[in-house]
Parts: C-alpha cells; sequence; structure tokens
C-alpha cells in the first residue's frame, strides 16, 4: 500500500446501496448457516466420508457451469428487482426442505437447486451496485463497506450456528438460513428507485439470445486484463472450494476436536475476513488492487500449507484466522477492478459467464479436494491447494495496468 493512503472518505452511502448491501449481508449470513449445518449433516448422514461432503459442497459450484450460459442470454430481459425477490424465497423454501426430507441424496439436488437460483441472482446483485452507487469512487467504498458488513455478520452467524446447532439441532439452524432469505428478500423490496431502473435493458432492443451470449464473450476477448482477472478467479475459487471440503475432516482427524467444532474454524476465517474488510476501507484503491492480490494470494498459500502441519487447535485457528484475512484483500480486488472497468451494458453478461467459469474451479475444487483427502490424506490435499494459490500469484504478476 502507498505509504500516504489518501484520507478515508466518511460522506454516506446512498440510502440504495446501503439497503442492498443489508440485503446481501443478511444472505451471507444465512448461507453461513448453512455452510456449518450441512457439513455437519453430510459427515453425520455419510459417516464421516470426506469425498461424500465434497460432493454436497461441490453443488454450490456446478449449477453456474450448467446454467451461466443460459443467463447470460436471459438476464438483460429479466426484471431485476424480481429476480432478487424470487431468488430469496424460493431458496428460502429449499433450504427448509433439508432436514425434513433428511436425506443426503435430496441435501445435494436441494443445494444444486438452490445455487442454480444463485446463477440468476449473484450477477444481478453485483451489477445493479455500481448503477446505484453512481460512480466508481462510491462503488469502491461499497464493496469495502459490504466485505466489512459480511464478515461481520460471518463472525456472528458462524458463533451463533456453533451454539444453537449443538443445542437445537441442525434444522433449526436451515430454518434460520430460511428466515435471512425472506429478510434479505424484505431489503430489496425496500430499495426505493424508479421502476426503470430495474426493468429488463434489451426490452426494446433487436438483440436474440445468442447474440447476447457472443457479445459477452466478444467483450472477454477484447479485454485481455479482464481473461487474466478471470483466470485468476479460476484459481481462487478452486483453492477455496477445496479449502471449504478440507476445514470440517481436518477439525477431528488434525486438530483433535469433534467435528461440531467446525464453526470455530469458520469463525477464525470470518474473525480474519472482518479485519482484512477494515483494511480494504483504507487500500481498495485502484492503485493497490494488483498490490493486494499479491499480498493475499502468497499469503495464503502459505497458510495454507502451515496449517495441515499443526495438531494444536489454537495454532491451527491462528493460521485460519490469517488466510481469512488474505482471502478478503484478493477477492475484494478482483471484483472491484471487474465492476470498475466493465461498461454498465455488459456487466450482467460478464459476471454472469464468470460465474459460468468460476463454477467449474469451484467445483473441480471442492469434489477434488475431498477426493485427494479420501484418496491421499488431509496434508497432500492442503498442500495442492496452495500450490493453486501460488498460481493466482503468477496471474497477478502478469497484470500491467492500473484501472482508472
Amino acid at each position: 500500500m502507498s505509504s500516504n493512503p489518501a484520507p478515508v472518505q466518511h460522506t454516506p452511502l446512498p440510502r440504495s446501496v446501503v439497503r442492498l448491501i443489508i440485503a446481501q449481508t443478511f444472505s451471507i449470513f444465512g448461507d453461513d448457516f448453512t455452510e456449518v449445518a450441512i457439513a455437519i449433516f453430510a459427515l453425520d448422514v455419510s459417516r464421516h466420508n470426506p469425498a461424500a461432503l465434497g460432493l454436497v459442497l461441490s453443488m454450490v459450484f456446478w449449477p453456474g457451469v450448467i446454467w451461466s450460459g443460459v443467463v447470460a442470454g436471459f438476464i438483460d430481459r429479466l426484471n431485476k428487482r424480481m429476480v432478487l425477490i424470487a431468488g430469496d424465497l424460493l431458496r428460502a423454501i429449499l433450504v427448509l426442505s433439508i432436514p425434513l426430507i433428511h436425506s443426503l441424496s435430496w441435501a445435494t439436488v436441494a443445494m444444486f437447486l438452490m445455487y442454480s437460483l444463485a446463477t440468476f441472482y449473484r450477477p444481478v446483485i453485483r451489477s445493479v451496485q455500481p448503477s446505484l452507487a453512481g460512480n466508481p469512487d462510491t462503488n469502491d467504498r461499497a464493496n469495502a463497506q459490504m466485505e466489512l458488513w459480511s464478515s461481520t455478520a460471518q463472525v456472528i452467524s458462524y458463533i451463533a450456528a456453533g451454539f444453537l446447532i449443538l443445542k437445537f439441532g441442525v434444522t433449526f439452524g436451515f430454518g434460520v438460513d430460511a428466515l435471512t432469505f425472506m429478510i434479505s428478500a424484505v431489503a430489496i423490496y425496500s430499495i426505493q428507485t424508479s421502476p426503470s431502473f430495474w426493468a429488463p435493458t434489451t426490452k426494446n432492443q433487436r438483440g436474440t439470445f445468442l447474440r447476447s451470449i457472443v457479445e459477452a464473450i466478444q467483450y472477454y476477448r477484447s479485454a485481455p486484463t479482464l481473461m487474466i482477472l478471470t483466470a485468476i478467479s479460476i484459481v481462487a475459487m478452486m483453492a477455496l472450494g477445496g479449502a471449504n471440503v478440507l476445514t470440517a475432516p481436518a477439525m477431528r482427524s488434525l486438530w483433535h476436536q469433534p467435528t461440531a467444532h467446525y464453526s470455530w474454524a469458520l469463525v477464525a476465517i470470518a474473525f480474519g475476513a472482518m479485519l482484512g474488510s477494515r483494511g480494504l476501507q483504507r487500500w481498495l484503491r485502484p492503485e493497490n488492487y494488483r498490490r493486494l492480490m499479491l499480498i493475499g494470494f502468497a499469503g495464503m498459500a502459505l497458510t495454507m500449507f502451515a496449517v495441515s502441519h499443526v495438531h494444536e487447535i489454537i495454532l491451527a485457528l491462528s493460521i485460519l484466522f490469517v488466510s481469512g484475512l488474505l482471502n478478503v484483500f484478493f477477492n475484494g480486488s478482483i471484483i472491484t477492478w471487474i465492476q470498475r472497468t466493465t461498461p454498465e451494458a455488459m456487466r450482467p453478461r460478464v459476471l454472469t459467464l464468470r460465474g459460468l467459469i468460476l463454477g467449474v474451479g469451484g467445483g473441480i475444487g471442492a469434489f477434488g479436494a475431498g477426493l485427494i483427502a479420501k484418496t491421499f490424506g488431509l496434508v497432500p490435499a492442503f498442500t495442492v491447494i496452495g500450490v493453486l494459490l501460488l498460481l493466482g500469484v503468477i496471474g497477478a504478476l502478469r497484470l500491467k495496468s492500473i484501472p482508472q
């Protein structure tokens, strides 16, 4: 970071942006309950089979692979507010069904359906935010604020999940998740903007479904920086997907704690992310994007190499804390750089195609990490994740331009 960073701006964010951040925060809060609950549920039903857990968690990513091409062609033709509200409410119904049906097979299907809806939801909410913010600098501040709020929500949700699931069971955890999706829908509904803001952007245009996809692909091919950022994102998603799978079985096999204490690891990561988010509020500026990526990827690679070789829970949690901090550095920089440099008209399609590509990486990372752990053990699996993150360093070094 620069030695004399510019003073932090204290102008309040627009109310519409704050409500959008609230919606995302509540959605993340609920997702984190699901993360704890589905891991405990899957490991319990499968008798602690990491490959089974990897299969369930890979459903977070595969819908993006299957549906993102379709979404890229249709997303500009849909009412954005309706996409967000319907996505929240339908996911609330699906998450409630997991403990009621109580089947590992159905849990896998439900996760697939939930994240199929997310392939519409995520690019829309990411593309709407810069428009609500009004200018790139305000959007940078909004992203930093979003990282802080979401990481704070993660800390609270993981602590609450660890206590409430142990005390009341996983059904209660899934119920809390459903409730937060509903609150997110209400927050989206409360955003006061012109109805035309949410309206389909291609309603009166002559473009076709295929043309929408082709234009997005052509834009990617014409933007080498976007291609590099997307390649880096694939590496990051493979590593993060794999790390999420390995942490739950590592709690028992490496750090000698009950699997139900998995939430401890998530709390440590979330505390690190919260501290990293406060740093982003100070440092997330165009001239620092590349540097933040390099620090984040290199540092997190070292944490993955280290955490698999310790057996004391306090030391393991300390390392995970650092990994959470560094994760925020590269993820926040990548998405902000893409938002800043992508034209508003192309942003939904670009982010949708990016979701497809990330889905491939995350799905391979989650399932592959579980398979490697089952076949070779947890230490080799963590080592592979560290190597992937070092590839992210190589990619970040290729970024030469600073977005204006």
